[in-house]
């Protein structure tokens, strides 16, 4: 922590004492939404610790299956169409730490987690994230309810961002300052979790969300 308070303070020195150009700062979504969007509303992100059964192979050479604890991050959302049109929905979500460390929703988790949150959660009409994909009706009464799980084995961070993409159509081509590639940026919701110390000692408790906007990433 000491290390990160440090490194900000020196950062914002040197943007005192010379600021950066005006291309160098990422662009920002329109303040009105220039494209469709949906109604995003993202529960809260907590930790779950389930036993997973796993193959291991013995000193004989023989395979073997046995159970063992395994953490993982999970969070629910609701989503309404309010655009005016039927939307394909087909979302993706990424989990970050502050050293950069990206996670994909539902790489390395098995079927059996996801079904087990599932019914812990008993609410009928969550669905995974391939359920979750298909049209997406107007209005309230159309509205979906799903679940996003990643593995968290060995993750340790005092932050920890989830990105959700695909409930915007907004983009925006972007000239990258160090190469001058023109990239496309897509229109995300960013959670940002405060996390510092073991993620265990949280139990079942929410993680700290400090701060939830729009961005172009």
């Amino acid at each position: 922590m000491i290390r990160h308070a440090l490194a900000a303070a020196i950062a914002a020195t040197v943007a005192l004492a010379a600021p950066a150009p005006a291309v160098l700062a990422a662009p920002e979504p329109s303040i009105v939404p220039s494209r469709w969007q949906l109604d995003f509303r993202p529960g809260d992100l907590r930790l779950a610790v389930l036993e997973v059964e796993i193959t291991r192979t013995g000193s004989d050479g023989r395979t073997y299956t046995a159970f063992e604890p395994r953490a993982f991050l999970y969070m629910t959302y609701e989503v309404v169409n309010n655009t005016g049109e039927d939307r394909l929905f087909a979302p993706s979500f990424g989990l970050a730490t502050e050293e950069g460390t990206m996670r994909r929703s539902g790489r390395d988790v098995p079927a059996d987690v996801v079904g087990e949150l599932l019914s812990r959660l008993e609410k009928p009409f969550l669905e995974d994230e391939i359920s979750v994909i298909r049209t997406l009706g107007q209005g309230v009464e159309n509205a979906r309810e799903g679940l996003v799980v990643w593995a968290a084995d060995g993750l340790k961070a005092d932050e920890i961002t989830v990105f959700a993409r695909g409930f915007s159509g907004e983009t925006k081509r972007y000239a990258r300052p160090d190469t001058g590639e023109e990239v496309t940026l897509y229109k995300e919701m960013m959670l940002r979790h405060s996390t510092p110390g073991d993620l265990a000692t949280y139990g079942r408790r929410p993680l700290p969300r400090v701060e939830s906007r729009w961005i172009l990433r």
